[in-house]
């Protein structure tokens, strides 16, 4: 019998660890592109459905829960896969780094900036105070 590079055990292990893995950084990346364009999965997915502010409201809220199961499915392969990680650590770790690298990936913070922006740039304006 000759001697594979790869012994079939090893790749029965290593391809549902890595299939996950990317199912989940897929899901997590369009997750991204959906929440910072939401008009263009509005038009480009759903063209019957009218572009207002609930519709795009709903399409962030569903992009950031896909953020958040694409990355929670990455950390929990990681962690439990590849780490061998088991117990309430993994219960309670998983999801709060998920939640953690779901807010760190979202584009909020440049939302944020522009709100803040705005708050300084109405800030710098001199008051007037009325003469009584």
């Amino acid at each position: 019998m000759a001697m594979t590079i790869v012994d079939a055990g090893v790749l029965n292990q290593l391809i549902p660890i890595a299939v996950s893995m990317l199912l989940g950084a897929y899901v997590t990346w369009e997750g991204v592109r959906f929440f910072g364009h939401p008009r263009f999965f509005l038009r480009d997915w759903m063209p019957w459905v009218p572009i207002r502010k609930w519709s795009i409201a709903l399409v962030r809220a569903w992009a950031c829960l896909c953020v958040f199961g694409g990355t929670f499915v990455v950390l929990a392969t990681v962690v439990t896969e590849v780490g061998g990680y088991t117990g309430v650590d993994v219960v309670i770790g998983v999801p709060v780094l998920s939640a953690l690298s779901t807010y760190m990936l979202l584009p909020i913070h440049h939302i944020w900036e522009k709100f803040h922006h705005i708050h300084e740039h109405q800030a710098a304006e001199p008051v007037h105070e009325r003469a009584e």
